[in-house]
Order: structure tokens, then sequence, then C-alpha cells
């Protein structure tokens, strides 16, 4: 009580002051008295010329210094390009940013100066390097000091990498360059003594960026270091390198060395096998005999190491007491290695060469699972016989083989085969089932293995020409787990190109096999009946006929693979057949519950006949489905039915039907009946068919159509159809209805005068043309006139670009203006260069950039000087540098734009007075040599062989520019329905594969007319 007491006083007298005291935020106060009236103080109206948004300032140097505070953003990084570009004005700036103590502004300072590539940075950054307080912009500071001195730089970062912090390693190791000078190999060398694991791993990784370096004894002497990271490290670089010399050393290492120096070896050795396809290690021998040694060893690694180098052995090999320690001991050593519940400090170094093993021995690929593999292991155990490679095979092992091809071809098609040559494979049914082969066919394939040399080689490991596609072989003998595979990149060999012709004639003659029906009780004998009927019929027709009954008795129960299978027989079928067999087909298509792939092609295949159970089969199917590729299929059916067949649907209780519908009668264009049934379909209580009739009906002729459409847009009733009964009325009075669109534009509401301007482009000429040029003169709203300008520039033609040209004259809007030199180059092209360049001088800025930019897009050679003006700028222009780019064909790829500023006026300097193709020739010779001067590459529609090849190498190597001008040139001859080309490289290799695709089924079609 007594403390309150004596706060009382305390409290009176602040709220006191706070009455006395104005609040903080308060302005200062000003002359005791009445407030004074608010005078109205009149504002300058601001000048014609002046602009009213706030123009950007040019940047200044202490304004970009100011902007990398923000380091690493990318506003910063921006700065910092800016200024690497401005030089000299920059220079002492940045070098004072160095000592600067803000570490983000050293940070910028030391990216700029090294993209300046001033020398005389080197000092003062070294400076800098050496000073222990700049820790956080270290990693910039030792990246500039090597990016600007590649020779010299590295001495500064170097002592670095024996740093405690594993941070700052990792920091000097990134700012190093991938080839380093010969004369830092002490330096690296000493390093690799260190008693860090981490240091003497990344000595060796960046002693063998030293050319010359790589087969240096500290290599193999690292083999045995006893941490596995260096160890590791070693054996990889080993084997990446693989010369003649490393493999001899690693084979006399693995042999003689001790036991923790030999296994790296080993596993360098198998790396090597596993590249390149080869047998460096015999069945017989000391490397053999010390690996079966390994598998007894306690130690989970060593014991790993030979089972590896075991699974390489034992699946060439054909000594039984290797195979037989395959079967019993390898799975579970190596199952036990990586996912025995053991960690050891090599696990690393074992773990992926584990797991692809036991997919080479098992032959199944669980991947990294190790409960599957666990599972797998006890499940199979009992009699496990390990996979093994197959190098000869005779006939009677070929009936107990499987055959299988894959083959990828040029246009991205894949082929696949499989058959089997066991008879017991007659009663597989499962999708990935192989097509069994009868006597006739195993003497066929034999002799073709026999001819084709089919065990000489196992191919290519390597992809040298992915775009001639792939093909991969592979002959089995599951029984015997035995194995061979071949594999080639580009165009088939000679010699197997008669055996893969031969395995895709049989699996076509065989196809048959596939549909089997559901009601055959013994799969065998059924097959077997098959076979003899197709052995001994020689006509065709009745192979078909027996085929189309094969497809229709198996379909119910088909897996959705061969359901494909038998959808391509049946629409092979003749129109007689399907017609007499329409109620089967029907049938067929009411067993799918959905709309799938089968079922619109079967709903394609019923479009011909016109019933009434196919209509309502068809619609059941289709309307289940509601999806754009569902109406796609319908109104795809619907365009082939009779009017009878569609008037019909006009009375269907679905409304997606009765539009589609609708939308089907515009093809009876004449029919009187028809437009009387489009108009009762107004009154249809659901807005989307009354659109749809709405559009039958403007693309129709009849001269009720008019009164029509008058009186649903006078009507109260019909206030949804108003704007699509305005357009409808443009379309169908056509020059003759622009008075009444005038009419209503002027009288109308918001939506009926965007309406207007539909319906005034659907109308077109002449008189259409004046009108919409009215509205974009007018004062009304800025979108409405766009999209009116828009309209206009659509209908395209000479009087457009004359009314174009009006506006441009007559309109100071600068929006207004700014849109029209656009649509005047689209509707006229380069036609428009003359009126265009004249606005190159126009007083307002936006237009006079605006056209300089239009100008480069129509190809007028004068435009680059204007764009350089764009570009000259210290942050530059973009858009105006990507307009140059596609002018000139010339790309400058420096990070700066200041300096890209400099290069483009510099070739300007050199070749502005060349022509546009003489500027394409230039810079496109470097993609593809021996392009023709005297072709007109940039407008060419008909080009040769050879011609076409030298643009495909241009998109596919070409610089940006270049690629998008040969790609429009060969959209054009190609005419191909496809999106220009995108930026990346992966999108033009892409690209150069459609277009050899194109080329390759060119150049076939021109073979067979030859």
């Amino acid at each position: 009580m007594r403390d309150f007491a004596l706060s009382l006083p305390l409290v009176l007298i602040l709220a006191f002051s706070a009455i006395a005291q104005p609040p903080v935020f308060s302005p200062p106060g000003g002359a005791k008295g009445k407030p004074k009236p608010k005078v109205a103080v009149a504002k300058p109206e601001p000048k014609a010329e002046q602009k009213t948004e706030k123009q950007e300032e040019p940047a200044t140097v202490a304004g970009l210094m100011e902007r990398m505070r923000r380091w690493p953003h990318r506003d910063a990084r921006s700065a910092a390009l800016i200024l690497a570009g401005l030089g000299g004005q920059s220079k002492k700036p940045l070098l004072d940013g160095l000592v600067d103590n803000d570490w983000r502004i050293q940070a910028g300072s030391a990216f700029a100066l090294a993209e300046m590539g001033d020398t005389d940075a080197i000092d003062p950054l070294r400076r800098a390097i050496a000073n222990k307080s700049n820790r956080a912009s270290l990693p910039d500071l030792l990246r500039a000091v090597v990016k600007i001195d590649p020779q010299g730089g590295p001495e500064a970062v170097l002592p670095f990498l024996g740093h405690s912090s594993a941070k700052i390693r990792v920091a000097a190791r990134a700012a190093l360059p991938l080839e380093l000078p010969e004369r830092y190999a002490p330096d690296l060398i000493a390093l690799f003594r260190s008693r860090r694991t981490a240091v003497r791993a990344g000595a060796l990784e960046l002693l063998g960026r030293i050319r010359g370096q790589g087969e240096r004894e500290e290599f193999f002497i690292a083999l045995g270091d006893p941490e596995a990271t260096v160890a590791f490290t070693s054996s990889l670089h080993l084997a990446e390198l693989g010369s003649p010399k490393i493999r001899t050393r690693l084979l006399k290492m693995a042999a003689t060395s001790p036991m923790r120096q030999a296994a790296y070896a080993m596993l360098a050795i198998i790396q090597l096998e596993d590249t390149h396809q080869e047998s460096l290690i015999p069945d017989k021998g000391a490397i053999r005999q010390r690996a079966q040694r390994l598998l007894a060893n306690d130690d989970p690694f060593y014991a790993g190491v030979g089972a590896v180098v075991f699974a390489n052995v034992s699946y060439r090999s054909q000594a039984p007491a290797i195979r037989q320690l395959a079967d019993q001991y390898l799975c579970p050593i190596l199952i036990g290695t990586v996912a025995g519940g053991v960690f050891f400090s090599d696990y690393t170094s074992l773990e992926d060469l584990c797991w692809r093993k036991l997919a080479l021995l098992a032959g199944v690929d669980l991947g990294q699972n190790a409960s599957a593999w666990k599972t797998w292991w006890r499940h199979h155990q009992e009699g496990f016989v390990a996979r093994r490679e197959l190098r000869s095979v005779t006939l009677d092992e070929l009936k107990r083989a499987r055959l299988r091809m894959v083959r990828t071809q040029p246009d991205g098609s894949l082929v696949h085969v499989s058959l089997s040559g066991d008879q017991r494979d007659l009663d597989q049914s499962k999708p990935d089932s192989p097509l069994v082969l009868g006597e006739k066919e195993l003497q066929q394939a034999f002799a073709l293995l026999e001819s084709s040399k089919f065990f000489d080689t196992r191919g290519a490991k390597k992809d040298p020409d992915r775009l001639d596609g792939s093909l991969e072989l592979e002959l089995a003998i599951p029984g015997a787990s035995m194995v061979f595979r071949r594999l080639h990149y580009g165009p088939v060999p000679e010699k197997l190109r008669p055996f893969c012709a031969w395995l895709e004639e049989t699996r076509r003659r065989l196809a048959w096999q596939r549909l089997v029906p559901a009601s055959a009780t013994d799969r065998v004998a059924w097959l077997n009946m098959q076979r003899a009927f197709f052995d001994r019929a020689t006509d065709e027709r009745k192979r078909q006929e027996r085929l189309l009954k094969l497809a229709l008795d198996a379909w119910p129960g088909l897996l959705r693979v061969d359901r494909i299978l038998a959808v391509s027989v049946l629409k092979k079928a003749p129109k007689d057949w399907v017609v007499a067999n329409r109620g089967a087909l029907v049938g067929l298509l009411r067993h799918e519950q959905r709309l799938t792939e089968e079922a619109a092609d079967l709903i394609d295949l019923l479009s011909v006949t016109a019933d009434q159970d196919v209509r309502t089969a068809v619609l059941d199917v289709v309307t289940a489905s509601p999806s754009h590729r569902s109406e796609q299929v319908l109104r795809r059916f619907l365009d082939r039915q009779p009017l009878t067949g569609v008037v019909v649907l006009m009375r269907d209780d679905r409304a997606r039907v009765r539009a589609l519908a609708a939308e089907s009668l515009r093809r009876f264009d004449g029919d009187r009946e028809v437009v009387n049934i489009l108009i009762q379909g107004l009154k249809d209580y659901e807005p989307r068919v009354q659109d749809a009739c709405l559009k039958s009906l403007a693309t129709m002729k009849d001269e009720r159509i008019i009164s029509m459409l008058e009186a649903v847009i006078a009507s109260e009733e019909h206030k949804g159809l108003r704007g699509r009964a305005i357009e409808a009325l443009g379309m169908v009075g056509r020059g003759q209805a622009v008075p009444r669109l005038m009419e209503l534009f002027r009288t109308g509401d918001e939506r009926g005068k965007w309406a207007v301007v539909r319906g005034l482009q659907k109308a077109g000429g002449r008189r259409a043309i004046v009108a919409l040029t009215g509205i974009v003169r007018g004062s009304g709203d800025l979108e409405l006139r766009k999209e009116a300008l828009d309209a206009l520039t659509s209908m395209g033609g000479t009087d457009v670009a004359e009314r174009l040209q009006e506006v441009l004259d007559k309109t100071r809007d600068l929006d207004i203006r700014v849109m029209t030199i656009g649509s005047l180059a689209e509707v006229i092209g380069p036609r428009a260069i003359p009126f265009v360049r004249k606005l190159m001088t126009a007083e307002e800025p936006e237009v006079s950039r605006i056209a300089t930019l239009t100008l480069a897009r129509l190809g007028a050679t004068d435009a680059a000087a204007g764009l350089l003006k764009l570009m000259s700028r210290p942050e530059g222009d973009l858009a105006a540098e990507h307009a140059f780019q596609e002018l000139s064909f010339h790309l400058s790829y420096d990070p700066s734009p200041p300096r890209r500023f400099k290069a483009y006026q510099t070739w300007h300097e050199t070749y502005g007075t060349l022509t546009r193709l003489e500027w394409f020739l230039l810079e496109a010779q470097n993609a593809s040599e021996g392009l023709d001067a005297q072709v007109d590459w940039l407008a060419a529609t008909d080009l040769k062989d050879l011609q076409v090849e030298a643009l495909i190498r241009i998109v596919e190597r070409g610089n940006r520019a270049t690629r998008i001008a040969a790609d429009a040139t060969l959209r054009r001859v190609s005419a191909l329905p496809i999106d220009p080309v995108g930026q990346t490289g992966v999108e033009a290799e892409e690209r150069a594969d459609v277009y050899r695709r194109w080329l390759s089924g060119r150049k076939k079609v021109e073979g067979k007319k030859k």
C-alpha cells in the first residue's frame, strides 16, 4: 500500500507531461491559434513530352557498390558484373572494397575483379586472403585469385587444403582449376603425407588434375592406405585411367602385394572389367587363388572383395569347381557384406559393387533393397544355380532357350520380340510370356545364329551414336542359368540384319498365340491345333478371317497388352466383315468399363455402321468417361454418321450428346430441316447446347437465320446467348451486318461491345476493317481498343495495313501506338520496314525502342546500330540484346553487360556492312562447315539431303541464334507441325533427332519412287 502511495504522484506527473507534449511522431508544433483554412494549390500540368512515371536513372559506381551489400543475392551479383564491365571507372572502388569491413562488399568486389581479370588485383587479393579475419569472404577471394592468375593463383590456395576446418578445405579445393600446372605436384605430394584422411584424399584427387601425373607411385601406394576414403579414391582414379601400364601394375599388385593393397587393386581391376567388358583375371592363377582365400576371411571387407572378384570369374568360367563355389557361397557372402547388419570402415567401397554382382549372379535386379535380397535368397537357395555366360549353343540346347530382342529404331519407336524354343512355355499365359517356336522355326533360328557369328562379340559397352537407335539381343537357357548378351548402338551390324528381320517376321506370324480364348480348357492342345491350321494355310484371306475370329473370341479374357494386339488385328478388317459382325463388336465394346484406347479404336471401327444398337453402346461407353478425350472420340464417331443418326441424338437425355450432335449438324448445310432443328435447339435449357446450335447456325446460309439472331439479341429470355448471337450475326451477315453491329456497339453494354468486336472480326471485309479502326482510334476503354486492334490485326491484308498506318499517324495514345507497330509488322512482314524505320527517330522513347526492336525482328540490318544504342547503358537492355543476337546471329557469352556491349560494338564495326545472310554464314560455319553461299538459307522452301544435314548440324551444335534460324528453315522445309526449338542444348539435340528421323523417312520414300 505504501508503494502504491509513493507511485501515485509519479503516475500523475507522467500523465500531465504526456498531455502537454505532442506525440513523438507528430509534426513540429506551429503557431498557436485557429487553424488556417486549406487553400487549394494548383499543381502545374505536366508537359506533353514530360513522362509522368519515374524514369530509371542510369547506374552509378557508388550505387552499384551499395547494391553489393546484399551479396550473394542475384541483384548483388548483377551489380558486380556491371562493375566488372566498367573497367577503369570501377577499378579503384573495387580494390578498396577488398579491405572493407563488410564481408559482403569484400566477396562482391573479389567476384567483380575476377570477372574483370585485371592482374593489378592479384596482390590485394593475396593480402586479403592472408588476413585471418576474412573468413566469411574467403571462398570468393580464393576463386578470384585463381581465375585472374591460373598459373600462380593456386599458390595462394594450396595452404588452405590442409586447414583444420573442413569448410575451408572444401572452398579451397573448389577454387582450384580442373587442370593444375605441374609445378604444384611437390606441394600436393607433401599434402599426401598429412595425417588427416580428407587432406590425403583431396591431395590425390588434385594430383590427378596435373597432366602426366596420373600414374605416379603415390596412387599405387594409396591403395594400401588404412583409410577407405583414400584407398577407394585411388582405386577409382586408376580404374578410370586404365592404361596398359596401370593394368599390368594392378594385376601384379593383386597377386603379390600386402592384403589391403591387393584388395583395392582387385577392386580397380573389377571396375575396369565392368567398364570395358574385358576379362583381365584368368580362371587359373595367383589372383584367382588369392581371391578364393579372401572368401574365407573373417573380415567382411576382404570376404566381400573375394566374392566380387569371384562373381566375375565364375560368370565366364567353365570350371566345375568355380561354378560350384558360385552356386553355394557367393550370394550369401555378398548379401552378408552389404546387408549383414555389420558396418565396417570400407563399406562404401564395396556397396555398389556388391549389389551389381548380386544382380549378375541372380539374374534379377532388386536394387539396393536388403530385405528383398534376403527374402529372395531364402526362397531360392535350395538348388540355386548362379548365372553364367553362354558362349555356344546346340540345336538341342536351343529347344530349351529363349530369344529376346529390344530394338530402338531411329524414329524413336521400340520393337520388342520374345521367343522361346521350350514347348513348356505354351502353358504360360502371362503378358510377358514368349511366343513358342515350332520345329521349322527352331531350325531357321539355329542356322541364323551360326551364320551371324552370334557369339563372336558382346558388342559395345558405351553409346557412341544414340541417334541411329540401339539393338539388344539376349539368348538365355533359363534351366541352366546361362545367358549371352549383345548390345549395339547405331545401325544394326550387317551380319545381324537377317537374324533381326527374321525375329520380327516370326513375331508377326506367331502373334496368334496371344489370342487364346478363356473357353480353351487345354491351352497347349488349343495352340497346337491352331498351329496346325496356320502351318497349312497359304491363303492370306483365310488366315485373316481366322485371326479376326480368334480376336473376337479371345477378347473378354485378354489382358490389356494382348487387347492392344487384338485391336490391331480388328482394325485391319474389311468393311463388309465389320458390318456382318457388328453385333459381336458391340458386345466387345459393352464389355469395356470405361473409355480406353482399345475402346476408342473399337468405336472408330464401328463408326462405318448406322445401327441403333451401335449408337447406344458407343454413347454408354463415351459418356461414362467425361473428358476431353471422350468428346473427341464421340465427335469423330458422329462425323461419320448419316443425318438420321445425328438428328435422333438431339433428343438424347444427356446434354453432352445433344451439344456434340448440334455441332455435327453443321455438315448438312443447305438442308432447311436441319436449320429448323437447330432453331428448336436454341430453346434447350442447357447453355452448352444453345451455344452449339448458335455456332452451327452461324456457318450455314439461310435467310431465316439473321432474323432469328435478331430475335435472340432483342429477347430478354436469352440474355446469356446475346453475346454469341452478336458474334454469329457478324459471321452470317458479313459486310451487311456491320451497320447493325456498330449500332449495337453504341447502344449496348460493356459485354455487348466486346461481342461486337468479335462479331466484326468474323464479319470481315472492308466495312468491318473501317469499323474496327474507328474503335481503335476512339476514346473508350483501353482494353477494349486493344482487343479491337488484335481483331483488326488477325484479319490481315493490304487494307488492314493501310488502316494500321493511319492509326500510327493519327493516334497519340502511347500504348496503342506501341501495339500497332507490332501489328503492322505481323500483317505485312518485311514490307513494313520502310514505315517502321521512320519511327526509330520518334520523340517518344518507348515508340523509338519498339520500332527498333520490330525492325530487328523483320531482319532489317540497319536496326543493329539502334540496338547498340539501347544496349549502351551500363546495365544493358536484355530485349535489345536478344534482338541483336537474332538479327546478327552473333552471341557474346561474357557475363558482364558492359563488356558484352563492347564485344557487339566491335563486331558491328567489323562486319556491319555485310548482308544478313552473310552474317548467318559467318556464325554458322563453326557448327557446320561447307555451307553453300549461293543458297538463301533463311528463306529456303526446298533443300537437298546434304543441305538438310548441314542445317541439322547447326540446330545441334550452333549457338542460340543460328539454331533458331536453322530450325525455322527446317520447319518450313519439312512442314512438321512442331513448335520452335527451345533454348537449351538438350532441346536442340532432341530437335535434331526429330529432323534426322524425318530425313530418314524422306530418303526411304524417294528410294521407293526410284
